[in-house]
């Protein structure tokens, strides 16, 4: 950051943490043991999970410090929901490595100051799709090749607060992969339904999620 805080600059850092196995610093460790009341199966993830929040904070220091800050998209989210048993997502199902909502939702967290409007929440599905024609849009850069990316810009939605919804069809998502006892599947979301397909049994799953966010009634 501070060799390149005057001209643009593009930043990815992607912490190992938080991630098996789990070996935090043995001081956070102990920090968060003597809190009243730590969950005893937790405490070695979330002084991981303290661990990563100080070296993000670390960035947002160098911003302030550089003068930075007020010109610079900050966006913060994961690959995948946490993971069990180190992790509890209810009240949605499952976790990392799952079809269901506990496997797929993440945090996704925009800040560009006097831009995106702060302490709003937005319920609007996004995906990592979006991330490019997002920061292209907000840095007045030409907009992606529509033929070319699949996703889509989410500038409007976040300069209005989410008060803008963008018009998008369904988002996919397909994973063939033998993790654990889940097998390949793919994921069709459009709007409040949610289709999930088991490639090796040849079933399918379908869920309304704003009725059932749990995904305990298969339609």
């Amino acid at each position: 950051l501070r060799s390149h805080a005057d001209q643009q600059f593009f930043l990815e850092l992607a912490t190992y943490a938080v991630h098996t196995p789990i070996q935090p610093r043995a001081d956070r460790v102990d920090e968060i043991r003597a809190r009243p009341q730590p969950h005893p199966d937790r405490v070695e993830y979330g002084a991981l999970v303290e661990g990563m929040d100080r070296a993000l904070g670390r960035v947002f220091d160098a911003l302030d410090a550089l003068g930075l800050t007020s010109n610079t998209l900050v966006l913060f989210t994961s690959d995948n929901g946490g993971l069990e048993p180190w992790t509890d997502n209810t009240p949605l199902r499952s976790g990392k490595g799952s079809p269901y909502e506990g496997g797929l939702r993440v945090p996704w967290i925009a800040r560009l100051p006097g831009v995106i409007p702060a302490g709003v929440t937005s319920e609007l599905p996004v995906s990592s799709i979006d991330v490019l024609p997002t920061v292209l849009d907000l840095c007045g850069a030409p907009a992606a090749d529509e033929d070319t990316v699949d996703g889509i810009s989410l500038a409007a939605h976040l300069r209005s607060g989410g008060q803008l919804t963008p018009v998008r069809a369904a988002l996919f998502w397909h994973f063939p992969h033998y993790r654990g006892e889940s097998g390949p599947y793919s994921v069709v979301v459009a709007g409040d339904w949610k289709l999930i397909r088991w490639w090796e049994s040849r079933r399918e799953e379908l869920y309304h999620l704003a009725d059932d966010p749990g995904e305990q009634r298969d339609l």
